[in-house]
């Protein structure tokens, strides 16, 4: 078995061309391993992060996590054709969606801006 061969059964599986016959084992095993090595670097990377700056866990620490372990997730199980595409890309919408979502800064620098100030009295 050839990293070439395994590569070609991988691309003809993700074409929806047939099965892998006799490498689809290895290759679920291979995304599989894949996925969670990156889950568990990128929670280190997060977790040394956070010992350097001496920060504690805020919104946008937890938003950094659940990207970490949900987008390799997401990846392995539509390898696995476990969802419908239809559902696949509502749930690839939904991370888009959080990920370009606005998370509040915890630090506040002491100014108040017009979001700030309390509203205008109409008498």
């Amino acid at each position: 078995m050839g990293i070439g061969e395994l590569v070609g059964a991988v691309q003809t599986a993700a074409n929806g061309n047939g099965g892998l016959g006799k490498y689809e084992s290895v290759a679920v095993i291979i995304i599989t391993i894949g996925g969670l090595l990156l889950m568990l670097v990128g929670l280190v990377l997060i977790f040394r992060r956070l010992k350097a700056l001496e920060h504690g866990f805020d919104a946008n620490i937890l938003k950094a996590m659940g990207l970490v372990l949900f987008i390799p997730t997401l990846l392995i199980l539509a390898y696995r054709k476990t969802f419908q595409p239809e559902t696949l890309a509502a749930l690839f919408g939904t991370v888009a969606g959080y990920v370009l979502s606005h998370t509040k800064s915890t630090e506040r620098t002491g100014q108040r801006t017009n979001q700030d100030q309390p509203p205008a009295m109409i008498s």
